[in-house]
């Protein structure tokens, strides 16, 4: 009786085993980018066929340029639903061997030299062994590479500055336009920024005077991303929003009156602001960024500039309270 159980019971578990295993079958994914790295990939098919791991061959995008990164593997891992991910690269002598696990943050690098040239049968086999090795290893529930550390929050945070060009419509004909500065800190997704702008002097003509109106802008604020595009692996696009608080200070000149009208002396006038603005920028090469904001800012105390004519004041000018803006510059990321 009990060789019969214990017969039954064996029969069961090797009935159960291979279910498992292949539930539990390691899934990877081998980007290739041209014919010669499909030929690697190949020959890693053949030399994992025994292994307990299934291969997906992907090529990357025809308009793909690089070595694929991190990033990339990343995506291609989460798209398949893969835990590793697997890429080559290659010199003038050698072929360098990636293997990543993209949900541990860990990547195994080895480098192939090529014996004879890149295309020989020997080279291929010596790059398909590499990750043959990486794969048994994973299978069978191994660890490899290096793990990345997490970075803290210092090393996340970095300095940036911009300059650039920046404008206001300020109501009927006036655009106030001019050169804008400013510099930050970004900690992961959000930043904070000082900024200030200069717009010089505008005429502003209207029956019986004429003044000149100058404008400065003093602000600081925050700002988040809200999201970032990928090409190759590097990050080329970025969106955000951003918004400032700070004052305006209006310096007005009349240069002419007419008639009974006279000339009001010059003054300043300042004003709270508030502003609000979505950013999109492009990386232009390293750390320079080419970036585009549109908004609108808010004039608090929108001011009022006018001609005297005896006791009575009227009125020359009004400024808007809601402007729209724009601005188009360059920004540095500083570490």
């Amino acid at each position: 009786m009990v060789g019969r159980t214990a017969a039954v019971i064996a029969l069961v578990l090797a009935i159960g085993a291979p279910a498992t295993a292949r539930a539990e079958r390691l899934l990877a994914v081998v980007l290739v980018s041209a014919d010669a790295d499909a030929e690697l990939a190949g020959r890693v098919e053949g030399q994992t066929s025994d292994l307990d791991v299934a291969l997906v061959i992907e090529r990357r995008p025809a308009g793909a340029t690089g070595s694929p990164a991190l990033g990339e593997a990343t995506a291609a891992a989460r798209r398949r639903g893969a835990r590793v991910v697997v890429w080559f690269e290659r010199d003038a002598a050698s072929w360098l061997v990636h293997v990543a696990e993209p949900d541990e943050e860990r990547e195994f690098v080895r480098r192939v030299a090529a014996r004879g040239d890149l295309a020989s049968s020997a080279t291929a086999e010596g790059v398909a062994l590499v990750v043959r090795g990486a794969l048994r290893a994973l299978a069978a529930g191994g660890t490899i590479g290096v793990a990345e550390p997490s970075p803290s929050v210092d090393e996340v945070r970095r300095g940036f500055a911009g300059l650039g060009w920046r404008a206001v419509s300020a109501g009927g004909p006036l655009l106030h336009h001019g050169v804008s500065a400013r510099a930050g800190v970004r900690a992961g997704r959000w930043h904070g920024v000082l900024t200030t702008s200069y717009s010089p002097a505008v005429s502003i003509e209207q029956a019986g005077a004429t003044i000149e109106l100058e404008r400065w802008s003093f602000a600081g604020g925050v700002g988040v991303e809200l999201g970032t595009a990928p090409t190759s692996g590097e990050t080329r696009w970025r969106l955000g929003f951003a918004v400032d608080g700070g004052a305006t200070r209006f310096e007005r000149v009349t240069t002419s009156a007419s008639g009974t009208l006279n000339a009001t002396p010059p003054g300043s006038i300042w004003s709270p602001t508030v502003s609000g603005r979505a950013q999109l920028a492009r990386r232009l090469g390293g750390r320079v960024w080419l970036e585009l904001a549109v908004g609108a800012e808010v004039l608090l105390r929108a001011p009022e500039f006018g001609v005297a004519s005896g006791s009575t004041f009227s009125v020359h000018t009004r400024l808007r309270p809601i402007e729209p803006l724009g601005a188009l510059g360059l920004v540095i990321d500083l570490g």
